[in-house]
């Protein structure tokens, strides 16, 4: 769906962190997680890294899954749920970020996580310059 206002987009099947990373839950505690359109053209990226597969995160401990360096701002990028890494999106791409879909396939050790994730229309919401109506439910 269109966030109102602004030139991004918000997929009504995931589930959103305040760190702009989404996250796309599968059966098996499997979660694909990717970057938000927002983030992307926020930060005009130039070049991320990754974590590696094997590695362990922790949302709880805000732990970085990766690093972006833009033409705006330089970022970690924080772990949406806990679990560990079990594949890196080979087709990922600087130009293509967003559109290329996930950067990060997780097997989820706490899937309760995300429980306390932004829904689409609460995080269209926060992007929003201009919402109007009422308040979206945030979970």
């Amino acid at each position: 769906m269109p966030i109102p206002d602004c030139d991004a987009r918000v997929a009504l099947d995931r589930k959103y962190s305040p760190y702009h990373i989404w996250v796309y839950p599968m059966p098996d505690n499997i979660a694909y997680i990717g970057a938000t359109e927002s983030f992307h053209k926020m930060v005009y990226i130039i070049k991320f890294s990754l974590a590696d597969t094997g590695t362990v995160l922790s949302a709880m401990r805000e732990d970085s899954f990766g690093y972006v360096e833009g033409s705006k701002i330089n970022s970690d990028l924080t772990a949406p749920v806990s679990g560990t890494v079990i594949e890196k999106n080979p087709y990922c791409e600087i130009e293509k970020l967003y559109t290329n879909g996930w950067m990060l396939k997780i097997q989820m050790s706490n899937p309760d996580e995300l429980n306390r994730l932004y829904t689409p229309q609460y995080y269209a919401y926060l992007e929003s310059p201009s919402w109007s109506g009422p308040i979206p439910p945030m979970h």
